[in-house]
């Protein structure tokens, strides 16, 4: 199952992606000298954002192509990242959470659904299994490797996070069916 491999994969970048605002961007945060009660507040925004706005989101991105809304997702989450090459004030990291969520908020609407639709009936359960395991992955080479190479290389660091997120959008784009 071609697509669903490619979805795999994708959520592997995905899962980096999303693990570094958990590590590196309160450490960042910190870094560029802004209280952390701030980074609290940056990062209730997610949350906020995604009760306020995803439903209404989501209803109006129903009617676009499912790999499409994915793709445009996956691309915001990672290159949400870039505003760090930027700027380290307190209003990058908000513009960053902002986009991020969007991201968020538009990949991961649909990406379950997507997922059941690549599963046989009577395997649904494997493959959201296996898409777990996918997220695992991702969450522990993010964890491993995304802190040393911040302490070595930030801007390295964001700027792989965006091309995961281009890498993601590509699996996805580009996946076809071959049954």
């Amino acid at each position: 199952n071609k697509p669903f491999l490619a979805l795999f994969a994708a959520c592997v970048c995905i899962a980096w992606i999303f693990r570094q605002t958990n590590t590196t961007f309160p450490l960042h945060f910190e870094r560029n000298g802004l209280s952390l009660h701030l980074c609290g507040l940056v990062l209730a925004m997610n949350g906020v954002m995604i009760c306020l706005f995803e439903v209404p989101l989501a209803a109006g991105l129903r009617l676009w192509p499912v790999k499409q809304v994915l793709a445009l997702g996956y691309i915001l989450m990672g290159a949400s990242f870039l505003t760090f090459l930027v700027s380290g004030s307190l209003t990058a990291f908000v513009l960053m959470m902002v986009v991020f969520t969007i991201g968020e908020m538009s990949a991961f609407s649909r990406q379950q659904a997507y997922s059941a639709s690549l599963a046989p009936d009577d395997m649904r359960g494997r493959y959201v299994g296996f898409l777990s395991f996918a997220w695992c992955a991702g969450n522990t080479a993010s964890s491993a490797l995304g802190m040393p190479l911040y302490d070595h290389h930030p801007t390295v660091l964001w700027t792989l996070n965006a091309a995961l997120g281009v890498v993601a959008a590509a699996l996805i784009l580009y996946s076809r069916r071959t049954t």
